[in-house]
């Protein structure tokens, strides 16, 4: 063998080696799967500070007419073990305080639970506060929105309210002017405040002073489900159940688009480096979604987690999870994302 053929063999070989390395087949990641109870649902989701236990707050229908109840379920990030349960009379949401060692819990009123006394300590005496809760990277402002008891729905239409409460104190400092009210999330400097609206779109606030910054008009006849700061603080993510934008966190100017191949989002989360992006909905089988007969398990609607490289807009990985995907969020240590179901489930991953 001449030299000469023996080089562009040995070329060969190294683009091959090269393509089986880089292009090789990813392994499946299998989830652990949570069961939260027969005839419930995981209302929200929170990691601990540091990431060894998951909060997830559950709605627990009743066979009989009425309102649900509801229990808060403490789970052991590395098994899904349950490690407490704390009972709730209305639909629970929870967000770990920045410290680690409470978690405020919404419903009747605000709560605040010691993780280890077990018990609940004063908060709040106001009305009910709805559906979502976040605390300020520092601790001392808490953020919720939704629906009072004092909120009124004619015409087929609601008005929420998000409000603004010393996380010391308990006290109201403010109450801001949106409507209907869904997730809110605060920037990493705690100066800022984005809430998703409906018929409003995105709504970013100054904390400070507690006047709008801007608002961004969601497209007719959708709301907004999901929003989240990436961890820098640059950018907004939002999602209007079709697809995420993200936003500059500025101005509110559209800086991309990531549209899901099922054209469902519920959910968003950064993750901890802020360079990728989680979104997670439902994706429907052709046959199931187009056809009016009784479906059979290959047909079923599945939960889709599409994994998205922030920087350059490319989908990176798809998981798919059981039943319809309604939330996720990444831990803060970057190994696990969390996503919850409609079929009585939650599931965590283990991303590599």
């Amino acid at each position: 063998m001449s030299k000469r053929s023996f080089g562009l063999g040995a070329v060969l070989l190294a683009l091959v080696g090269f393509g089986l390395f880089w292009f090789r087949p990813r392994p499946e990641i299998k989830p652990i799967v949570i069961s939260t109870g027969t005839r419930t649902r995981a209302q929200s989701i929170a990691f601990s500070p540091d990431s060894k236990t998951l909060a997830v707050g559950v709605s627990m229908f009743r066979a009989t007419p009425g309102l649900p109840i509801g229990e808060v379920q403490l789970r052991d990030v590395a098994t899904g073990g349950m490690r407490q349960t704390v009972p709730m009379k209305y639909l629970p949401s929870v967000a770990f305080t920045p410290d680690g060692n409470s978690l405020a819990i919404t419903g009747a009123t605000i709560k605040l639970w010691d993780l280890k006394q077990a018990r609940f300590t004063p908060f709040s005496k106001g009305t009910p506060v709805g559906y979502w809760i976040v605390f300020s990277p520092d601790g001392k402002v808490m953020a919720t929105s939704g629906w009072d008891t004092d909120d009124k729905v004619k015409a087929g239409s609601a008005y929420g309210k998000v409000k603004l409460w010393s996380a010391e104190t308990g006290q109201l400092l403010q109450t801001l002017n949106a409507r209907a009210t869904a997730q809110v999330a605060f920037s990493p400097d705690g100066r800022t405040l984005v809430a998703g609206s409906f018929p409003e779109g995105v709504l970013v606030w100054d904390v400070p002073s507690g006047k709008l910054k801007y608002g961004v008009l969601s497209k007719p006849h959708s709301g907004i489900s999901a929003v989240v700061f990436s961890p820098d603080g640059k950018i907004i993510a939002s999602a209007d159940s079709i697809e995420a934008q993200l936003l500059d966190a500025q101005t509110g100017r559209l800086l991309g688009t990531l549209t899901p191949p099922s054209r469902r989002v519920f959910g968003l989360a950064f993750s901890p480096d802020g360079k990728t992006l989680a979104t997670g909905g439902p994706h429907f089988h052709r046959k199931w979604f187009w056809e009016n007969k009784p479906s059979t398990p290959q047909d079923d609607s599945s939960g889709e987690i599409c994994l998205w490289n922030v920087a350059s807009g490319s989908l990176t990985r798809t998981l798919t999870s059981g039943h319809w995907v309604l939330s996720v969020i990444w831990s803060p240590d970057g190994k696990t994302l969390a996503s919850t179901s409609d079929d009585d489930t939650v599931r965590l991953w283990r991303l590599p």
